[in-house]
């Protein structure tokens, strides 16, 4: 875990199956993490790595720098 605690993802996805909720999947601006359950995972992620996947799903970049509430 880094030193400033747990990470916020700027976009999260939130998975489902069949209408049964399975976990989370965040980006953030260097960064994705998943939720399922009780267990947590980040890992550190490249610029292409992250473009690579908004591209996938088709979110702009910018949704990464935009602050809380906007």
């Amino acid at each position: 875990m880094p030193i400033q605690g747990t990470p916020i993802p700027k976009i999260k996805l939130l998975l489902y199956n069949n209408g049964e909720f399975k976990g989370v999947f965040g980006i953030g601006e260097d960064f994705f993490e998943t939720q399922r359950r009780d267990r947590f995972d980040a890992k550190p992620a490249t610029d292409e790595e992250i473009q690579s996947f908004l591209n996938t799903i088709g979110a702009d970049k910018k949704r990464l720098y935009r602050g809380f509430g906007e």
